[in-house]
């Protein structure tokens, strides 16, 4: 029988071995080596210890790991600030540096030294819009927000309990000015960024100007990093949060993801139209791929499933595919609206919600299984549902549907008159996105019963809708005078 080791012995054998590896990286053999065992059940223990390290990447083909430090270390990608950062002299931390550092760091203590003067550059406090952040921030998963906000200053304590943010969120930002005047910096230009110390946080940068880069190498860089995010998401499925997804991706896509030809990450998320942003539980957010269902909401799914050519995975994915711009979220908050008015019925609450002239069905059976899924959900929630404990949220619930009531006609507009969400100004689209899916998060939490809303919370829940509000009726208002043109 072989003698079993202790776990501190083999922790400080794995510890060793990545200490003495090079390039960082090591097999359970060198650790096997070391103890002077082979055997099966030693060699599990090892396995399930590196598995669990997340310091690790794991080669699943040549079954190595490899330290994420040594991986990282020396690596070079690019950043793109927006207008509003070259407008104001500044560089929001965000999630832009949260894939290429150790976990620990937080996003405003990452140290960026300009390579022409050796200098890292200062942190000040900017103020603005919540709604004007989320590009910057929507990369660190819903659940990291709000909380990163209220870690950054005192001021955004109205966060404390994800909510609702309040209008004006104060953050720490890198001072960009001598460096964006020195270069005249503008839109397009870019960031060229070495990771000098993944652990510690610290990276170089020098200037990249937008005439360098090529469109044909950044899109194909947007095509080749979501290749990469698919692996990660078909291997890890929704267990990983979104900055360890993109760590993952990096890793398994290799070399040719770096250097300076490539796309940032934000132009990532604004260009590619396979990765999404689904949400699972409790408001938690991974990527996933584009009409891939979330988990979120759980579909017993009818024998028709087997006969349909359409798309019936989820409600979600149901509803992409039919034509409904709709998500689970929205249409559990107009069960809710219609409970909460005393209208009962169903046949009221299905016609207030999808125009169903204008949803395509690929077949009987898809039609079936999701009106079954529609009727169960009406169910359960009317069932249930408590006027005294929904009234203190039904007010918000009613403003936020009246902004997805405005954003649903005029996307019904637009599929009156054939026009293709692609050939719309991008800048525009993303914003009502990202306005979207900002509302879809409010409404996730005002649906929960586990939610209760306080009186001194209403005022900056109700100037957070009411922000969004004009965010969407000035980028509807932007597009149609694009398509006037």
């Amino acid at each position: 029988m072989t003698n079993k080791i202790d776990s501190k012995i083999i922790d400080e054998a794995i510890f060793a071995a990545l200490a003495e590896a090079k390039d960082g990286q090591i097999t359970a053999d060198d650790i096997l080596h070391r103890l002077k065992h082979d055997d099966e059940a030693t060699r599990e223990r090892i396995e399930r210890e590196l598995d669990s390290d997340d310091s690790l990447f794991k080669d699943f083909e040549n079954n190595s790991y490899i330290l994420q430090r040594a991986f990282f270390n020396s690596k070079v990608f690019n950043l793109t600030p927006d207008e509003l950062e070259i407008e104001n002299n500044l560089l929001f931390p965000g999630h832009r540096f949260s894939a290429f550092c150790d976990s620990e760091i937080f996003p405003s203590e990452v140290k960026l030294i300009d390579e022409s003067t050796k200098q890292a550059q200062d942190i000040f406090k900017f103020s603005c819009d919540v709604t004007e952040t989320i590009p910057f921030h929507i990369l660190m998963g819903s659940e990291q927000i709000f909380d990163f906000f209220v870690a950054e200053d005192s001021s955004n304590s109205a966060l404390l309990n994800r909510v609702a943010p309040v209008r004006k969120v104060t953050l720490n930002v890198f001072n960009m000015k001598d460096f964006y005047r020195r270069h005249e910096f503008r839109s397009g230009d870019a960031l060229q960024v070495t990771i000098k110390d993944w652990d510690k946080g610290v990276f170089s940068f020098k200037y990249l100007s937008g005439a360098e880069r090529k469109n044909k190498n950044i899109e194909s860089w947007v095509n080749d990093f979501a290749d990469a995010l698919e692996k990660v998401i078909d291997r890890f499925d929704n267990y990983l949060e979104i900055p360890d997804q993109l760590r993952w991706a990096f890793f398994f896509g290799g070399k040719s993801l770096f250097g300076n030809q490539g796309a940032s990450l934000d132009e990532f998320y604004r260009k590619t139209d396979r990765i999404e942003i689904n949400f699972e539980n409790a408001g938690h957010t991974v990527l996933g791929r584009t009409l891939t269902p979330s988990e979120s909401e759980s579909v017993a799914l009818p024998d028709e499933v087997m006969v349909s050519k359409g798309k019936v995975s989820s409600i979600d994915e149901i509803l992409a595919d039919i034509g409904s711009p709709l998500k689970a979220t929205e249409i559990d908050a107009y069960i809710l609206d219609q409970c909460y008015r005393g209208e009962l019925e169903f046949d009221r609450f299905f016609s207030r919600c999808f125009n169903h002239e204008k949803l395509t069905f690929s077949d009987d059976a898809q039609e079936a299984i999701f009106v079954n899924y529609i009727e169960d959900r009406w169910e359960l929630i009317s069932e249930k549902y408590s006027r005294l404990q929904d009234e203190p949220k039904a007010e918000f619930r009613e403003r936020i549907l009246e902004i997805i009531d405005t954003r649903v006609s005029w996307l019904e507009y637009l599929q009156d008159m054939e026009l293709n969400i692609k050939d719309l100004p991008e800048k525009e689209i993303k914003q009502m996105a990202e306005s979207s899916l900002y509302l879809t998060e409010l409404l996730e939490l005002i649906n929960s019963e586990e939610n209760t809303l306080q009186p001194d919370e209403a005022e900056n829940i109700l100037d957070a809708i009411a922000n969004v509000a004009e965010i969407q009726e000035e980028m509807i208002e932007n597009i149609n005078l694009y398509l006037k043109q």
